[in-house]
């Protein structure tokens, strides 16, 4: 019998490799009580001492070792290639691929990328909600019971930039504009103006987000000023933007999985909420930031929708948070003099657009009451607002090892024909048939299912 070899040819253990390169052949005996799976053939002392694979009966084989028996006979033995055998049915043959280094799904999720803790890349945008209407100076929402084309419970509110607010106050707190009962020190002591105003707000905005604002006289009881004001029509602030999602630093499953990419939402008068990268991942998605904020209490209601075109997907989430800083007034009777001592201070903290400058000199304006005054409103519970119209979302990129696409392939959990692909396949449940003996078909669909190189 002929037997065909190769010296130094190449290849995996696990791979279906075939040698093209010319034989160099020998006439050979079949060893007596050997087997085809591991033959041992025999010739003479003339073969090649480099041979390492060899081809006999159709079948591959790896040359294992050359032993020399006698002075002119050697022994070469050898171990079955099952996969370079049965090279003709396995590329036929079509199976679930689990991994594959010619073909994958980038989007599938690889339990064999780690991830490291280390930030490789952070991205960051961010944008107001209102436009161009937010404002560091701010304008103040002073609610006013009573008075002309009363809104909500018969309190009407006004948008009053900071010099508008002064001049509004300077009525209340110069004597001169009561004259006419104030003459008598009885009446002044139980008058007291503050009793008007149930409510005073600082928004870091402009005048913008409020709409179409009535310009009228402010009356404070029997009283109204000289000078008009924008009078609030709509007490429901509303504003809403588009959200400018940062691209993450990969490409492929690592964009959705939170190892790897987190997404951190700063949504104003919220704070910080950490959002599932998945969500954001779809393609054609539009994240809209809506708030709805009472501009008599400042509370606000955000809330994050998702949009794949023009179609509403569902809603990310709700959230609840406070717009704007609360100045505490009072509503006790109190001693016009004090009244009117102390409003000098609060004029300048109006004049410097400072708003913890003006809740101060409220304060000294009602600390000046006997007795001790009831408050209404609260402290603004945030040091800061001069950023509370702004929205921003920052991406993190964490580092992770390379994919391993040569030799552990990637996902891809379709059914193909292996030859369709290359390099290496993983297969799941193989159970190819062979005209072969049973420990041939079972080598066979073991290195199928656990790995092997399509060559």
């Amino acid at each position: 019998m002929t037997l065909k070899t190769w010296s130094n040819f190449s290849k995996k253990i696990n791979s279906t490799l075939q040698p093209t390169g010319q034989s160099r052949d020998y006439t050979v005996y079949l060893k007596e009580n050997t087997s085809i799976e591991k033959p041992v053939f025999i010739l003479g002392t003339g073969i090649d001492a480099g041979i390492n694979y060899c081809q006999c009966f159709g079948n591959y084989y790896f040359v294992d070792d050359i032993v020399m028996i006698s002075a002119d006979q050697v022994e070469v033995h050898c171990t079955l290639d099952v996969l370079a055998t049965h090279k003709t049915a396995i590329e036929g043959y079509s199976a679930y691929i689990e991994r594959s280094a010619s073909a994958f799904n980038n989007m599938l999720s690889d339990p064999l990328v780690g991830g490291s803790q280390r930030i490789f890349r952070e991205e960051r945008a961010s944008q107001s909600i209102f436009g161009i209407n937010e404002d560091s100076s701010g304008v103040y929402v002073l609610g006013v019971i009573g008075g002309y084309g009363s809104g909500t419970g018969g309190i009407s509110y006004y948008c009053l930039d900071e010099n508008e607010l002064g001049d509004a106050l300077d009525f209340m707190f110069t004597d001169g504009h009561y004259t006419d009962i104030l003459t008598d020190m009885m009446v002044k002591s139980f008058f007291n103006p503050f009793q008007y105003i149930v409510s005073l707000r600082w928004y870091p905005l402009n005048k913008g987000p409020f709409g179409t604002l009535t310009y009228t006289k402010i009356k404070y009881g029997w009283w109204e000023t000289a000078n008009t004001y924008g009078k609030i029509n709509n007490i429901t602030l509303v504003g809403a933007g588009d959200l400018t999602i940062p691209s993450p630093g990969y490409v492929d499953f690592r964009s959705y999985d939170p190892r790897f990419t987190q997404y951190l939402v700063e949504l104003p008068t919220v704070g910080s909420v950490y959002l599932d990268p998945s969500i954001l991942n779809e393609a054609g998605i539009t994240v809209t930031v809506g708030l709805s904020c009472d501009i008599a209490t400042g509370q606000t209601t955000v809330t994050l929708d998702k949009y794949v075109g023009s179609l509403l997907r569902g809603r990310i989430g709700k959230y609840q948070g406070q717009l704007g800083a609360s100045i505490p007034l009072a509503q006790v009777n109190g001693e016009m003099g004090s009244i009117i001592s102390n409003g000098t201070a609060l004029g300048v903290g109006i004049a410097s657009k400072n708003p913890a400058a003006i809740i101060g000199s409220i304060g000294g304006v009602v600390g000046s009451y006997n007795p001790p005054p009831s408050m209404l409103g609260n402290w603004g519970s945030r040091s800061s607002f001069a950023s509370m119209t702004r929205t921003a979302i920052t991406v993190r990129s964490y580092e992770t090892t390379e994919n391993p696409t040569v030799h552990h392939g990637r996902p891809l959990n379709e059914v193909r024909t292996i030859n369709t692909l290359t390099g290496y396949i993983k297969c799941s449940n193989a159970s190819i048939a062979l005209a072969a003996p049973d420990t041939e078909t079972q080598a066979v669909n073991n290195y199928l299912n656990s790995g092997f190189y399509y060559e």
